[in-house]
């Protein structure tokens, strides 16, 4: 069964990221499918793009995921992502 984070976070208010269980999922889903992590996480990004600046991860943590992500997408040839994480790393740097 394929994870959605982006309905869990529509579902709740809280962070999902706080659910143990599904960052256990989300680590065995990057590991297992590394393309279909990217393009999950990729989505909810584009519907809570706050949530980058407002989750309480380090910004060197943050920054070095968003580097890959946009490397996963550049690889892939997929240029207007790699620009909405551009742009992500920008508000993240500016903050």
């Amino acid at each position: 069964m394929k994870i959605s984070i982006l309905d869990i976070m529509e579902a709740n208010d809280d962070n999902p990221l706080n659910d143990d269980k599904l960052k256990a999922d989300l680590y065995a889903m990057s590991e297992s499918d590394p393309d279909g992590f990217m393009e999950e996480i990729l989505q909810v990004l584009k519907s809570f793009p706050e949530f980058i600046l407002s989750d309480n991860a380090p910004v060197e943590n943050k920054t070095n995921a968003l580097n890959r992500m946009m490397k996963h997408f550049e690889n892939l040839q997929r240029y207007e992502d790699c620009a909405f994480v551009k742009n992500q790393l920008t508000k993240l740097d500016a903050r």
